[in-house]
């Protein structure tokens, strides 16, 4: 049986001439470690290649991605156990199906890592199968080098600089040509790459050989991977031996599996190579709120055998802000990467999706192109703001006192509210309307009318009036502003007051008053925010009787930065209890450039000192005009 089984093998290894007769299983797939990218990516299903043949005149060739596998301790691992150890095997008939009857094998060792040392376990089995292997690491182009050899193994040739490596300019022509000529005279040649782990790109060597020779494969810069079939971690893949090849079929006769235990191989791709280019965007999903830039990732990848230049172009659907380098230049077989920034605009409504695109086209060849895309994703906004005004109001019993709602909605999306009031004193209260719909970044307004009622005894009462506003939709979302109604026998005041600005830290207050109830006049200073700030009294009186003013006085802000907004209020003893707001005053950009006007009129009668003061106004002028509204 042990003769009919050699001699239907080798009958067999003598009749097939080429192919792929290892490859990895059903999840198999490449990635890309380190240095240039592979040319072809390989996904689950696709069974990347691993090891192929290829006879070429009267000798053979065999690319293996295999050698990381040949050292001491990898093929034939023992923690963990390798389940296929069989890479002796493997190889033995490699060589039979390259030279039948094969038994002198040169290991090559210039410019070789995985030499006769570290891989000593491998050869020491082959030699159990009636190899005689030697190393050499003379130049391959020496006379006599190649004499009498049957199998010349190169385990990877490492010329160039680690990490960039992969130089195939340092790998001499008349090398190339010894090996060729010892191929087609009808020695065989097993030539090996590994894993590109290390980012050495050593693969552009070995090519330059297999280019020369006519070889129908060649080596990627990959590592193959396997999360299912492995025998230890995903680089440690259990590939599989096709029995449909000749090699495989006495792989399989001599082990009786069709599974190899592999450690950190590459692939190979078969010729002709197809040129193109990839662009993958990353993120692939992004979401941000109106007014904020979203960045993303563009990488280009130059699967062509030249270095190139690509013009970039991005386009979107919702024609927001995009920014992008125009070109890019990325060398052959790398990759290269911009930033995309996609400005989501202040007014973008919530939920709104943005499919963003960017297309890469080759400035040699405009046939090659390849475009990415995202998505840009505004976040919804809700929220709700409520102004009742004005804050406080004398009421005379037996009437009613209207107040103003204000609602806006401060999200980006169209939202709807549900209007909420209730006071302390159990008065009547009635809304205009108790429901308002607001688009997004809008204000609606309604009334709300508080009913005093006719009861003497009610004079100097004061009730608290609260409006709560909700969304409908979502509770969480509400907002709520409290004025007061003090209850009074007559309107508490009469007459006039005007105000205006003196300089940025003064207003003057022209009035004509007569005041029927209250202690003090109060001109309370607020930021544009309508934050309190302080607060000056220009008036301490008695009522009753009617006090009479009839003045035209100034008032400093007690803390000598500008005024924004100022009001006159009529109060009690105690200032925090306003009985009637008279009259108020915004500081707006008309006023502010007619101070400036006014300063640039006083410069020149101006002295030193003044000058001073009149300067550092300006300049206060000038860091509260961007707040001032028109």
């Amino acid at each position: 049986m042990t003769l009919l089984l050699t001699f239907t093998a080798t009958h067999v290894l003598a009749q097939w001439t080429s192919g792929v007769f290892v490859e990895g299983k059903d999840n198999a797939y490449n990635v890309n470690e380190t240095g240039i990218l592979p040319y072809v990516d390989y996904n689950a299903g696709d069974r990347p290649p691993i090891m192929a043949t290829q006879r070429i005149d009267n000798g053979a060739v065999v690319a293996a991605g295999v050698a990381r596998t040949t050292r001491n301790g990898r093929w034939n691992d023992t923690l963990p156990v390798n389940p296929a150890p069989y890479l002796d095997v493997l190889f033995d008939k490699a060589f039979q199906w390259m030279v039948p009857g094969a038994e002198n094998v040169l290991w090559y060792e210039n410019s070789v890592y995985n030499n006769t040392a570290q891989c000593s376990q491998l050869i020491d089995n082959l030699g159990t199968w009636g190899y005689t292997i030697w190393g050499d690491d003379r130049p391959l182009d020496t006379s006599g080098l190649l004499d009498n050899v049957d199998i010349l193994v190169i385990p990877q040739l490492q010329m160039g600089d680690d990490y960039i490596g992969g130089d195939p300019a340092m790998l001499p022509n008349s090398w190339v040509s010894a090996i060729d000529s010892f191929v087609t005279g009808g020695g065989g040649l097993l030539i090996m790459e590994g894993s590109d782990c290390l980012g050495w790109n050593f693969c552009r060597v070995q090519n330059k050989i297999l280019d020369a020779l006519g070889f129908n494969w060649w080596f990627q810069h990959d590592e193959v991977g396997d999360t299912v079939d492995n025998w230890y971690e995903w680089w440690s893949p259990i590939a599989y031996v096709d029995p449909t090849t000749a090699i495989g079929s006495a792989y399989k006769g001599t082990t009786g599996t069709e599974n190899i235990g592999l450690y950190a191989v590459c692939s190979l791709v078969e010729l002709p190579l197809t040129f193109s280019v990839n662009v993958s965007v990353a993120p692939a999903f992004q979401s941000g709120l109106p007014g904020e830039n979203l960045e993303y990732t563009v990488t280009v990848r130059n699967l062509s055998n030249v270095d190139d230049n690509y013009d970039l172009i991005v386009q979107d659907t919702e024609n927001w802000s995009l920014s992008i380098d125009q070109s890019i230049m990325v060398p052959s077989l790398e990759n290269r990467t911009t930033l995309l920034t996609v400005t989501i605009p202040e007014d973008a409504t919530g939920c709104t999706s943005d499919n963003v695109t960017v297309n890469a086209t080759s400035k040699a060849d405009n046939t090659l192109s390849d475009n990415g895309s995202c998505i840009a994703h505004v976040q919804t906004v809700r929220g709700v703001e409520v102004l009742l005004e004005p804050e406080n109001q004398l009421g005379v019993i037996g009437e009613n006192v209207i107040f103003t709602i204000t609602v806006k909605n401060t999200g980006n999306v169209w939202d709807n509210y549900n209007l909420t009031p209730s006071d302390d004193a159990g008065w009547t209260i009635k809304l205009d309307n108790d429901y308002l719909g607001i688009p997004k970044n809008e204000n609606r307004e309604t009334t709300l009318v508080v009913t005093i009622p006719d009861n003497e005894n009610l004079v100097c009462t004061t009730n608290n009036i609260t409006v709560v506003v909700t969304a409908v939709d979502n509770m969480e979302v509400t907002g709520n502003d409290n004025a007061a109604v003090h209850a009074v026998h007559a309107v508490p005041w009469a007459g006039t007051a005007v105000f205006s600005l003196v300089n940025l830290y003064t207003v003057n207050i022209e009035k004509i008053l007569d005041i029927e109830n209250g202690s003090k006049l109060v001109v309370k200073f607020y930021s544009y925010d309508n934050t309190f700030e302080n607060e000056n009294v220009i008036e301490t009186f008695t009522t009753p009787p009617t006090w009479h003013v009839e003045e035209n006085e100034n008032a400093r802000h007690p803390e000598g930065i500008g005024v924004k907004k100022a009001r006159l209020d009529l109060t009690t003893d105690n200032t925090e209890n306003v009985i009637s707001t008279i009259a108020s005053f915004v500081v707006r950009r008309d006023d502010l450039f007619s101070r400036i006007r006014a300063i640039k009129g006083r410069w020149p009668y101006a002295s030193p000192d003044e000058r001073d003061a009149l300067f550092a106004e300006i300049r206060g002028i000038k860091g509260q005009w961007p707040y001032a509204p028109t």
